[in-house]
């Protein structure tokens, strides 16, 4: 699953412009990489995954499925949301 796939089911529950901005890029930027347009810098993936409260490892890695296991693999509401999306 490509980071753009990941990306794509793991923004079905938050607002993209929101996302983008916490992890200090820009909309148009996020869009390119959940496209395939663009690779993403280490630092726009460690935002996002920051962010999204994601392993940066799963969120690059192609063979890694959805859900991903939560960084600090603590349950929460987050994660309950992201086990109904997949």
């Amino acid at each position: 699953m490509s980071i753009g796939e990941k990306l794509t089911k793991l923004l079905r529950l938050y607002r993209r412009g929101a996302i983008a901005s916490e992890a200090g890029i820009t909309t148009a930027t996020l869009r390119t990489v959940i496209q395939g347009k663009h690779k993403p810098s280490m630092d726009t993936v460690l935002g996002l995954a920051r962010v999204l409260n994601v392993d940066p490892g799963w969120l690059i890695d192609p063979t890694r499925e959805f859900p991903p296991q939560q960084a600090g693999a603590r349950a929460n509401s987050k994660t309950d949301r992201l086990a109904a999306v997949a």
